[in-house]
This record gives C-alpha cells, structure tokens and sequence, in this order.
C-alpha cells in the first residue's frame, strides 16, 4: 500500500517464540528456538522501488527476551513525498529436531491424534523443511507443501482440497496465540471458505478467523468472491464471532465488512465533542520560589509560569549551552498506562511505534484523532512491559485527556470508513495526584548537566548508568535521598540533558539541590522566555505554533516525518494523515540573522520577485548581539540553497511595493543545527559572556 519514509517490521521470531511457549514448557526447546532464529537466514526481495539503492538501507538483527526482531530501514528517496511499492520479507527458518518434535506433538494433539508421530508431526515437519514465509506482516504456507498437504489430508479425511488443509493448520495456529495478530493472520493460494469456517468453528479453541480480502496469485474479483463466500458462511452458521469486525484492524478487514455490510459490523459511534478549555489558571509547586526569586510571571497555558528571572533571557540562554540550566516544566502533564492492554492501546492511539521500545526506553511520538489532526506531540516511556508513562503539553491535557478516556471507553468513532472500531482499553490516570504514585517534570539541560547528576547520585550504580547512558534512556536513582526518575529526553537541542520526574512533595527540595551544586558553575533556573529561544535555535516546532498552528503544519512538514509510521496498518487518524499529505502543501524552514529588527509569527516569507511563499511561526533573539534564528513555513517548491539570503517581510500582507523599512534579510540555515554549529555554542556563548563581564 501506500508508505513513506521509513517501514520496519518484526519477522517471525516474536510469533515463533510464543507458539512454541504455547506447545511447551520445555525451556531446552525454548533455548533452541532463540538460537536459531538468530542465525535465520533472511532474504529481501525489493520490488517496485527503483529508487532505493544498496547503500541506503540498513538490515539490523536483535535478540529480545520474546524473541529475535529483525529490522530494514532506509532513508527516503522520495522527498517526503508518497509512493507506491512492495516489500516482502522472507525467513527461512531450519527445523531442528526437538522443536520440530515438540510443536508437532501438539498439533497432533489439537486433532486429537493418539499416536505420535501424527499427521500433525509430519505436516509440521514438511512445513518447517520448506520454510515458514512472513510476508509483510502475516504467515504463509508456501506452495511446496501442497504435495504433503495432499498426502495427510487422506489420513484424517472429510477434506477436499489441500489449500483447506492449509488454511486448517493455520488456523490451530491461530488458536494457539489468538491474541498475536501475526498468528492470528490466514492468507493462502486459494481458499475454500465453505468448508473451512465450519470446521474452524468446531475447534475446542474456536479461533478466529481472518479472511484476506487480495489473496495472493488470485484476481481482485477471485478475492471479493472469498470475502462474500466466507461473510456468508459465517453469517449462515450463526457464527459470526468468527471475525471480531470491532477490532482496529486484521488483514481483510475491509473486505470482509464490505461483504457483510456495515451495519452488521456493529453499531456507529459518534464524532468526539472537544471539551472548552479550562478557564482557572493554575500554579505549580514552585511558583512560591519563583515570586521569591523575582521572577517576572505570565500567563501560558492555563498557568501562572516565570517567563525570565532578574539573569535575564539572554544570561539564561547562555547558561543552558555554556553550562546548565534547571527549567519547572511541571505545568507539563504526566499519565500512567498500564495493565496487559497498555501496549496494544497505545499502538492504536499513538503515530509512532511503541511497540519498539524495551524498559527503560522513551520515544517521541504524535496523537491524532480520527480526521487526521494533531491532538499533541507527546513523549511516551516504558517503564515495563505493562506500565507506561505518557506526558503531554500542559496546553492540550485536558482535551488529551478527555480524548483518550473516551477512546479507551469505546465511546467515540477512531475510524471514519468503520465507526463501529473499539481499541483495546488500558489503565489511565493523571499522575499529578496520584498519591504516592504522583509525578512531576523539571528538566536539568545542558553540558554539565550529566556531571552535577552524577554527583549528586546516591550510588556508584546509578553514577554508572548516568555515564553510560544514552539518548531516550530512563534511569532511576536518587538525587541526595530523593527518588528521581531521570530521562535523556529534553527541549534545548543540547547533547546532554535531563527531563526528572519526581513526586510533588519533593519537587522543590530536588530543584535547590541541583541549583545549589551547580552555582559556582554557572547553573541557572531558566524561564519560558529563554525556554522558546532555545528549542528556536534547535529547530524545535512547538505545538499551536509550528504544529498544527496557524499554518497547520503536521509532523512530516516539521521534518518529523519518521515519527508517524505510516507502514503500520492502523493507528487511529493514519489514512487521513496520508491523505493529509498528498501532495505535502509546507515544509519548515530554519533561518539565522541579526539586528534589531524582529519579525513575528505571521510576517511574510518573500522570493526574489517579492511574491508571498511562507510564514514566519517563531522567532527570537538569542544574545545580546541580537542574533536571532526564525522558523518559517514556506511552500515545498520553495527551496533556497543553504546559505543563501531571503527576505522576511515584516506584514502579514505583501505589499505591491515591498517597503524597505519592513525587509529583514536572513539566511538560510540547515533544518537542525549541525554538529559543528552545536559544538560552536558554548564557546559562542563564554565569549559573549567574557565580553559582557569585561564591560562591566
């Protein structure tokens, strides 16, 4: 179908783990199966994507506990455009005896077979010689079997083709792990449903089944015909629990709704309602020490926050990219979920994919709603497999919120084509009071930042895991005696940084601590003045003004593409992103200048014949200098060489005649800073520093 930038897939080791976890309790058998599959032998045909070339993609292999998850990925050829093309992974999986003899036992005795070898064994075997194949995401008998299928049909009788054979040894498959929707996917050459539903239905395990609406070597007509004959057989046999059309997604879904009707795929839910946003504006923890330390406060977000203290903005940019910076983020909001669904919930309500993280793991990620349109820019952590914390602009919590209670409550429609779709419901709640569960942000950036942590830890383990952590890391230790949960993650653009969760009681105790151990340093608490020049320099979008702001910039046009995956088959709002974004309308834009002469969100991009081409959506001074860098949405076939100089128009209006008191000419600057531009900061900013000391 139709995918961008970016397609990853876990192959069969996940799904062969579990089944044979299904078969056995032999953990020798187990051992096996994880060593064989990480020497898999693993084949990539490519079709349909002459644009890909070899040293543009990356084959990565890793064991995991469930497992081995094998990866391609590969840069973009196409631009951030859209385009058409295929990808099948095969893994051809050798059979050693014990697995082969331990899985084939049990599927003799799912047909209740008293001797051993069975047929089932001897399928299994012939199955395993062959390979199993995954294909894009589900599992496929190859045609070489047919023979062997032909073979044992004759031994267990009432069957009359072998591709039903097939989809029978399948579908005890699918019985076994019901809830891996890999397993849970059939496709086969051809398809009987006549015969199959029936008996699938009288399994002990009753499993489901899942018609694949393009069945592979047949035409389109052929699997229309497969997807009438089997909503039929369903729908005649009363046994329409065969295929559970609520879920967010299997292969053939569609189809299979089409066949049955919409209307007996259950009933419509309503459109979401967003709620108004609160009117009381609020106060962190801190804001007592804020006032005391005379920080100027202002009105963001619903909040009373610190917009700069008597330092200065400029004095508090410089500290976080010479030094270190202590910034009260906890206006942001933090959610727990939780509980054997939590995976599975997010991976429907969340662009990018969870499902890829391991405990101790964070990841940037996008929340739609079903028309496509950005709820939020959000980070997700996993603590555990079943325990995840999710945390959100202070400005979008309560429609996040309400959005997501409603989602897990099946009580709005996720999906305009089928509203009648339900996600798996998980354990939410806020965690600003959650008793002693409650968790608050601050976020400790810059160079020294990882230092004065590692100072401050309680162990030399946790010194440990600080020094060699890395980007998007989760660690938990104790700052003096306070429990910290401390995650790379941050909003500065510097290498180093800090995002701390701690509980509210402790919040302030943590906060003159770390100020108290960096002062002769140069560490300062910073405002939101210095917090917005910061991400600006970075190339940081911000939601309600890059994002989803006045010029309803998405992710992909802010350069975030990577985060929406658009190979998945489902999360809610994916096909009304894509179309969204064909063609892609804006891309964003970073530029650099200096002078007084500021523009504002709003004021006009020009070409080089005074025409209109984009927007500024952020700007500000960075130094006492008055450089400043500027983001800016500009068309896609606007695309001025790095380095070059345009102009910024200081209207929302372009004028017939360009005023020359209104230009601001800027230059082009790579998207995000590079690594030389990064490593030029803190001497930039000691000298700046050096100078404005010598004045005084």
């Amino acid at each position: 179908g139709a995918v961008a930038a970016t397609y990853t897939v876990s192959l069969a080791g996940d799904v062969a783990y579990l089944v044979a976890s299904r078969l056995t309790s032999d953990l020798d058998t187990l051992a096996t199966v994880w060593s064989f599959l990480s020497d898999s032998l693993i084949e990539l045909v490519l079709s349909g994507l002459p644009l890909l070339r070899p040293q543009e993609y990356q084959l990565q292999g890793q064991r995991l506990p469930g497992g081995t998850s094998l990866e391609l990925s590969w840069t973009n050829p196409f631009n951030g455009q859209l385009a058409e093309f295929q990808v099948e992974y095969r893994l051809a999986i050798p059979a050693p005896p014990t697995f082969v003899a331990a899985v084939g036992a049990v599927l003799d005795q799912e047909y209740g077979e008293a001797r051993s070898p069975g047929p089932g064994s001897a399928l299994f075997a012939q199955i395993t010689a062959a390979a199993l194949d995954v294909t894009r995401g589900w599992l496929r008998v190859p045609r070489t079997i047919t023979s062997a299928a032909v073979d044992i049909q004759q031994q267990v009788g009432g069957l009359q083709e072998s591709s039903t054979y097939q989809f029978r040894v399948m579908g005890i498959l699918s019985s076994i792990a019901p809830e891996i929707r890999i397993s849970e996917v059939l496709t086969l050459d051809t398809f009987n449903p006549a015969l199959a539903l029936p008996w699938l239905n009288s399994t002990a395990h009753n499993p489901t089944v899942l018609v694949n609406g393009t069945v592979a070597g047949g035409s389109t007509a052929g699997a229309e015909g497969n997807a009438t004959a089997a909503a039929a057989a369903a729908d005649d046999s009363g046994s329409r629990d065969l295929a559970d059309l609520t879920k967010t997604f299997f292969v053939g879904q569609e189809a299979l709704v089409t066949a049955l009707g919409k209307a007996k795929a259950g009933a419509a839910l309503p459109v979401w309602q967003e709620p108004p946003p609160p009117s009381a504006t609020q106060r962190t923890v801190l804001h007592g020490w804020h006032k005391a330390q005379g920080a100027k406060m202002v009105p963001f977000a619903g909040w009373d926050m610190p917009v700069e203290y008597r330092s200065g903005i400029f004095a508090e940019h410089a500290a976080v990219r010479r030094a270190a910076g202590l910034f009260d983020v906890s206006h942001m909001s933090a959610l727990s979920v939780q509980g054997p669904n939590a995976l599975a919930f997010l991976e429907n309500v969340l662009a990018n994919t969870a499902a890829r993280l391991v405990d101790g793991e964070a990841q940037y990620s996008y929340l739609l709603r079903e028309d496509g349109t950005a709820l939020d820019d959000l980070y997700v952590y996993r603590i555990a497999a079943d325990d995840y914390m999710v945390v959100v602009n202070a400005g979008n919590f309560e429609r996040d919120w309400a959005w997501l209670q409603a989602v897990n409550a099946g009580e709005v429609c996720i999906d305009p084509q089928q509203p009648s779709k339900r996600v798996p419901p998980a354990q939410l709640r806020p965690l600003r009071d959650a008793g002693n569960a409650s968790l608050l942000d601050l976020a400790f950036q810059g160079p020294l930042s990882g230092v004065i942590l590692q100072e401050l830890a309680a162990t030399d383990d946790e010194r440990a895991a600080l020094q060699q952590g890395k980007l998007n890391d989760i660690h938990h230790i104790h700052v003096g005696n306070i429990p910290v949960r401390a995650c790379r993650t941050g909003y500065t653009g510097e290498e180093m940084g800090y995002e701390l969760f701690v509980h509210p009681d402790q919040a302030q105790a943590l906060w003159e601590l770390l100020l108290e151990q960096g002062a002769e340093r140069g560490v300062l608490p910073i405002g939101l003045g210095a917090r917005d020049s910061l991400r600006t320099e970075a190339g940081f979008p911000l939601f309600g003004h890059e994002l989803e702001g006045p010029e309803q910039l998405s992710l992909t046009e802010a350069d975030y593409g990577f985060v929406s995956r658009l190979h998945r088959p489902f999360y809610i709002g994916r096909d009304a992103y894509i179309a969204r974004l064909n063609p892609q309308r804006k891309r964003l834009v970073r530029l650099q200048g200096q002078g007084r002469r500021a523009v504002r969100p709003g004021h006009l991009i020009l070409d080089a014949h005074g025409r209109r081409v984009g927007s500024v959506t952020s700007f500000a001074f960075t130094d006492k200098d008055f450089r400043f860098t500027a983001l800016a949405a500009v068309d896609t076939t606007f695309r001025p060489a790095l380095g070059s100089t345009v102009t910024a128009y200081r209207s929302d209006k372009a004028d017939a005649q360009p005023d020359a008191k209104k230009v601001v000419e800027v230059t082009v600057c790579p998207r995000f800073p590079t690594k030389a531009e990064k490593a030029g900061w803190a001497a930039h900013y000691a000298a700046a520093a050096a100078a404005d000391q010598a004045a005084k």
